[in-house]
């Protein structure tokens, strides 16, 4: 009950960084660039959907790779990270 406890914590900061910042990205998009409200509404919907799936398929493609000597994630990491960078 300690450990439940404990990563109920966790997310609830990262829940509580999370909504402050799409708070902040809603009032830019809606009175900065002038996209309606709905639009982004949707836009965050979507976004977080296709995250719901991603987050399972990326899990699962982690958990059946291969064994190595850095470990599961590291080869992951490295062999990705190259198309984010700018």
């Amino acid at each position: 009950m300690k450990d439940k406890i404990g990563y109920m914590f966790g997310d609830l900061g990262n829940c509580f960084i999370l909504g402050l910042v799409n708070s902040f990205l809603m009032i830019y998009y809606t009175n900065v660039l002038g996209v309606s409200g709905a639009i982004v509404g949707t836009l965050f919907l979507v976004s977080r959907m296709l995250d719901a799936f991603v987050d399972v398929f990326v899990g699962r493609l982690r958990d059946i790779s291969k064994v190595t000597e850095v470990g599961r994630s590291i080869p992951w990491i490295r062999r990705m990270k190259y198309p984010f960078l700018p």
